[in-house]
């Protein structure tokens, strides 16, 4: 047995030649299902291309000679620094 998912009201803007084709689209009481599942695949797919990333960065050797640079930098240091912007 599957078990419901709890839904929540959300309201989001999107252009009105987007909201025409979902309409269009999209049959009516089954708008939310769809943007969820878009939704779901989108991040999905972002999410994977940043574990890629990110897997292709730890294999630089410069990126990880930088990362222990940074980890040697003490934060105490800094505190209280006021920066320019």
């Amino acid at each position: 047995m599957q078990k419901h998912k709890r839904s929540v009201h959300v309201t989001l803007s999107i252009p009105e030649d987007l909201k025409a084709l979902l309409y269009a689209t999209v049959e009516k009481g089954m708008i939310s299902k769809f943007v969820a599942a878009s939704l779901r695949r989108s991040l999905q797919e972002q999410n994977s291309a940043l574990a890629m990333a990110y897997r292709e960065a730890a294999k630089d050797p410069g990126q990880l000679e930088a990362l222990e640079d940074w980890e040697t930098i003490e934060t105490e240091d800094f505190k209280g620094v006021e920066w320019d912007e």
